[in-house]
């Protein structure tokens, strides 16, 4: 079974994915790490790999395990060209578009509470928003922040390897569904415990902010009035959302619209 290496811009269940690959027999899997030889160093990029060392290491491994996984190692997007050259299975992960950026925001209020969202640069998205008639609000600042941040990343996945994206919802939505996504070999019965025994769900960003009682951002005026430019082409929310494969129209009406998950 060749490697595999799944990429995304984070908030959308990657630390439950990384739990499903851990659970099966014969696997190694880091998550969050740039060296694949640490799965777990204490601080990280302490001692990073590059892009091509990483990949090596992950063959190396398959020397020794059937299942090398790694997840969410926030290498720039050509990765995926060095995936391709050295028979790694690269995908980028994505969620439904409002449920990820419920989640960064929901991460940052968190990060906010506990003083360590301190360095973040909330006020570079000022101008914008104000271009953009959005009020501004700390929460509408910190929301279209973290807004940013996902379409952009999203986006240059989408433009880098489009046949590569995956939806998170889709592959946890069936056993057979995740086996078939991503090659597993089933000989054997395979026991994944996601399936077969409980689901479970970890890093809940939404359970943490509720704790912290933050003002709402204006969730409705910001996706309409969103707008984000990349290689000169501008992206409104509704194209971006329609681009991933999402249906706008049930966003835009989702109640999600009018809450904070």
């Amino acid at each position: 079974m060749r490697p595999i290496y799944i990429e995304t811009a984070g908030h959308s269940a990657s630390k439950t994915v990384s739990e499903i690959f851990s659970n099966l027999p014969n696997s190694y899997v880091t998550h969050g790490k740039r060296n694949f030889d640490e799965p777990e160093p204490k601080i990280i990029h302490v001692s990073d790999q590059t892009m091509d060392q990483f990949c090596k290491s992950m063959n190396e491994k398959k020397k020794k395990y059937k299942k090398v996984v790694a997840l969410h190692a926030r290498f720039p997007y050509t990765m995926s060209h060095h995936c391709e050259q050295h028979d790694i299975n690269f995908f980028h992960m994505i969620r439904n578009p409002i449920d990820q950026i419920d989640s960064c925001y929901n991460h940052h209020c968190k990060l906010i509470a506990t003083s360590k969202g301190a360095t973040k640069n909330y006020k570079s998205m000022l101008p914008l928003i104000i271009n953009l008639n959005i009020r501004p609000t700390f929460a509408n600042l910190v929301f279209f922040y973290c807004m940013y941040y996902v379409t952009k990343a999203n986006i240059s996945a989408l433009l880098n390897k489009k046949q590569n994206l995956i939806k998170v919802e889709e592959i946890l939505s069936s056993k057979k569904k995740f086996i078939n996504t991503f090659s597993l070999d089933t000989g054997t019965r395979l026991n994944i415990r996601y399936f077969d025994q409980e689901k479970f769900f970890l890093n809940k960003h939404t359970q943490d902010a509720k704790k912290f009682n933050f003002s709402k951002p204006d969730k409705k005026i910001i996706v309409q009035n969103f707008t984000i430019k990349i290689n000169d082409k501008p992206y409104s929310f509704e194209e971006y959302t329609n681009d991933l494969g999402y249906s706008f129209s049930d966003v835009f009406q989702s109640k999600r619209l009018g809450t904070i998950l």
